[in-house]
């Protein structure tokens, strides 16, 4: 066997290669991202160029080899989009002019959002995946085994006429469907829940009511609830800046809406906060050892409305928060310690701690929702791989759903309209000390449809592979031996010491479990995602030494 272009090739075009992944990382929309949140993902044009120089034979000549370089160059367009039909048709000739009839497979044991999959069906090679985390194997069975076999499928009861142009051909089919059963799926959540999202007094729309934990001043003669916020603005948006008014009102303190903040800074900072009552500051190593005995508060700040003239800031005793008649139900515990976690803390330990009751029982009334589709599809006449299919695309907008709906959600200042961040801008859980608690029916950041919309343009980037992969849920050490087919390994293992990918992957697995546990019952026999053989080095599972967890791994 010869050798390959990227044994022979020291200078691959590494600089169009990293000019194309930036323009993928930078991409905020269209892109497999959009599907579902995903820990340190790899650019697929990197993956492409990376695939496609791992299976095409090395030419003797100089010039042919030079010939090949600049089409791997072709391959990753500095805008960061798929290159069109040609070129990849083009390298697809490649291919198969060095491997004749019989195609490597691709396999990435480490599977992840899913790029390595996808690139390789984007060149027309078979694929294989795995990994051990059911999260990313949910993702990426979706994109490339479930996802292409409803390619060219006429809607079951879906219109297509209702869908935008970003979303007609191949699967235009496939997202009537998901878009009609999505609408299904809110209705039935509206009904239940509808009336905790009432409109704001102005008759307008609520796109979020903007909150603050709260502890007590440790003064002894002051003993004042302290609202913990990080910056009193609420939007520099040019021409109408607007900011929380604080005065304190006897044991506690009330917040008015004006155009300059008061005070002028936040409250907290990286050491401590101050008390609005009476000045004194409090250590953060304090406040820690208070939610021991008692659990943080929570306040309003403000309620974050569309009106007839555009947004309006309303002041908290304008509006009712509507509660639930009954806490919703999550008690499933958080890791004492994780890479990347703060919540702990501060008294969070379980995982219905980072959501409000009101957000609880919604997500709860969406995931049972979503657990009821296949039934509805099937009755509707699809088969059990399209139930799955669409349900699986349903479920992953019920993780974006949590993802932008809980407390660890940020809002965001901006020189334009403020808007809400969905959690995990970073690969962690930090402690959040004011959050946005957005609307699921608000048509904005946080919303439903915009989730199934999101997910619905990601799919749309998608290549249409006659190859469905196949995903499993597998240990990477013992996953080679299982195969009936020789395989390229081609993967971007966990960064080891970096990322908690299990501890985090929680935050979407149990809602996933609650909505997907009947379609893909190999991914959910567990209450939260298997960590004792992840291959990663994080203290906590070694007795706090990070130096055996190295050597575990080593051993491995």
């Amino acid at each position: 066997m010869g050798k390959k272009l990227i044994e022979v090739a020291p200078f691959l075009p590494l600089d169009a290669i990293s000019v194309a992944s930036k323009a993928d990382k930078d991409k905020k929309t269209g892109t497999i991202k959009n599907v579902h949140k995903w820990f340190a993902p790899m650019p697929t044009p990197a993956l492409r160029a990376l695939i496609f120089a791992a299976v095409v034979d090395a030419p003797e000549d100089e010039g042919e080899r030079r010939r090949l370089l600049e089409l791997v160059e072709r391959l990753v367009p500095e805008n960061g989009n798929p290159p069109d039909a040609k070129v990849l048709e083009e390298a697809r000739d490649e291919i198969r002019a060095s491997n004749g009839d019989e195609l490597p497979t691709v396999f990435d044991p480490f599977c992840g959002g899913g790029s390595t999959l996808i690139e390789a069906q984007r060149l027309g090679l078979p694929a294989m995946g795995s990994d051990l985390n059911p999260v990313p194997v949910l993702i990426t069975r979706t994109l490339t085994q479930l996802v292409p076999q409803a390619a060219g499928r006429p809607a079951l009861v879906g219109d297509t006429g209702t869908l935008g142009p970003a979303f007609s051909g191949t699967f235009s089919g496939l997202f009537a469907d998901v878009q009609h059963y999505a609408e299904q799926v809110r209705a039935e959540v509206w009904d239940q829940v509808g009336h905790l999202y009432p409109k704001g007094p102005n008759g307008g729309t609520v796109i979020a009511w903007l909150w603050a934990w709260t502890t007590r001043c440790s003064n002894p003669v002051c003993g004042a609830t302290m609202p913990l916020v990080t910056s009193m603005w609420l939007s520099k948006k040019r021409g109408d800046p607007q900011a929380l008014v604080a005065q304190a009102s006897g044991d506690h303190v009330e917040f008015a809406v004006g155009q300059e903040p008061v005070p002028a800074k936040g409250v907290v900072t990286r050491t401590g906060a101050t008390c609005l009552v009476c000045g004194q500051p409090t250590p953060l190593g304090d406040i820690r050892e208070s939610t021991k005995e008692t659990p943080l508060g929570r306040q309003l700040l403000c309620v974050v409305a569309d009106g007839v003239g555009g947004r309006t800031y309303l002041a908290a005793d304008e509006v009712t928060v509507p509660e639930p008649d009954e806490p919703g139900d999550l008690d499933i515990a958080l890791p004492k310690k994780a890479l990347g976690f703060r919540v702990q803390g501060y008294g969070m330990t379980l995982q219905r701690d980072l959501y409000t009751d009101r957000q609880l029982v919604m997500l709860e009334a969406f995931a049972e929702a979503v657990a009821g589709v296949p039934e509805r599809v099937r009755t509707d006449g699809g088969d059990d791989v399209y139930a799955a299919t669409v349900t699986s695309i349903l479920g992953l907008a019920l993780g974006k759903l949590a993802q932008s709906n809980s407390t660890q959600v940020r809002w965001r200042l901006r020189d334009v309209n403020s808007k809400a961040e969905p959690a995990f801008g970073r690969h962690a859980m930090p402690m959040v000390w004011d959050f946005a608690e957005t609307n699921p029916f608000g048509a904005t950041v946080g919303d439903w449809s915009a989730q199934v919309s999101s997910i619905m343009a990601g799919l749309a980037s998608l290549p249409v592979s006659e190859l469905p992969s196949t995903v499993r849920r597998a240990d990477a050490r013992t996953t080679a031996t299982q195969l009936d087919t020789p395989v390229v390994i081609v993967t971007d293992p966990p960064y080891f010491d970096q990322i908690g990918y299990a501890d985090l992957s929680d935050f979407f697995y149990v809602w996933h479990r609650k909505a997907l546990r009947k379609v893909h019952p190999d991914l959910y026999g567990t209450i939260v995602t298997p960590k004792d053989d992840e291959l990663i080095a994080t203290p906590y599972r070694h007795e706090g030494d990070n130096e055996s967890g190295l050597e575990l791994l080593t051993a491995r």
